[in-house]
């Protein structure tokens, strides 16, 4: 067992990217909490799961992924999912996150799909909605490892390890 954890993210393309971007640098700001990559996480670990991680990932025959834009959440008890886009469910999505669980499968991880927009927000009165779109496109898939708390420590640990792009198929 490692002191980090693991979490396998999917990324979205450019454009959505940037206006993510914009959108969480704001937020963040406001809220004075840390800035963080926007993304999906589309399973986590305990478990040091990068070298099966790249194995895995360099298998993946998925496209891009398009997901529709639900919601806005706003949940003052949790801490990462504080304020964000819930996103829709689809079959290609779950079936991603359960080819991923098979890198622990005894990770306790469920897909919530979502992109959050701050993390430990207070008041929510001056933050940005992120009106950019209806969907969001992601196109790449990256492997991060961070500190395990519910903590700004936590976003400030982030950290890339590998990251792939999705096939255009």
């Amino acid at each position: 067992m490692s002191s980090h954890k693991y979490s396998v993210w999917l990324i979205p393309a450019q454009k959505y990217l940037l206006a993510l971007a914009r959108c969480i640098n704001y937020n963040s700001y406001i809220a004075r909490q840390p800035s963080f990559i926007p993304h999906l996480t589309l399973f986590s670990s305990a478990k040091n799961i990068v070298e099966d991680f790249g194995y895995w990932a360099c298998q993946l025959d998925y496209e891009n992924f398009s997901l529709d834009i639900d919601s806005i959440v706003i949940d003052r008890d949790s801490y990462f999912m504080n304020y964000y886009l819930k996103l829709s469910k689809t079959i290609q999505l779950y079936n991603l996150f359960a080819s991923a669980r098979k890198l622990d499968i005894e990770s306790e991880y469920n897909l919530d799909p979502h992109v959050s927009l701050v993390y430990g927000a207070t008041n929510h009165d001056k933050l940005l909605k992120y009106q950019f779109s209806k969907k969001i496109i992601f196109d790449k898939i990256a492997i991060i490892k961070y500190f395990p708390a519910d903590t700004a420590t936590t976003v400030m640990s982030f950290e890339i390890v590998k990251s792939y792009k999705l096939l255009n198929l």
